[in-house]
């Protein structure tokens, strides 16, 4: 009888206590993660349309100018647009890469487009 009396004595919590704290706690972190990890896709999504932008912009210059040479230069002061030409005996072909300006070795949006010379 007292091995039983000092197994009841014993403090902490109930299987019930911590299934109704863990329910509560999941409940509060789920949306907070969601909310989020929300926030971190639309920052993403929005850089990459920013981008997408610049590299149009930067191809309907080239295009509309035929200026065929290359060249490097910032777009709203974080994103550097590089432009690459390679010229063959028939044809012109203009690579667009864009970056952030703080990682320029991770390339966000290239776009290609190839340009038929004039005989």
């Amino acid at each position: 009888m007292i091995g039983l009396h000092r197994f009841r004595m014993q403090g902490g919590y109930t299987l019930v206590e911590t299934l109704v704290s863990l329910v509560l706690f999941l409940g509060v972190l789920i949306p907070l993660i969601t909310v989020l990890g929300s926030f971190v896709i639309d920052g993403s999504t929005e850089r990459l349309r920013a981008a997408l932008r610049a590299g149009q912009t930067e191809m309907n210059t080239v295009e509309a100018s035929r200026a065929f040479t290359p060249s490097t230069h910032l777009v709203d002061d974080h994103l550097l647009v590089e432009r690459s030409v390679f010229r063959t005996a028939a044809t012109i072909d203009v690579r667009i890469a864009v970056s952030w300006k703080g990682r320029p070795a991770t390339t966000l949006v290239v776009l290609h487009r190839t340009f038929l010379t004039e005989p």
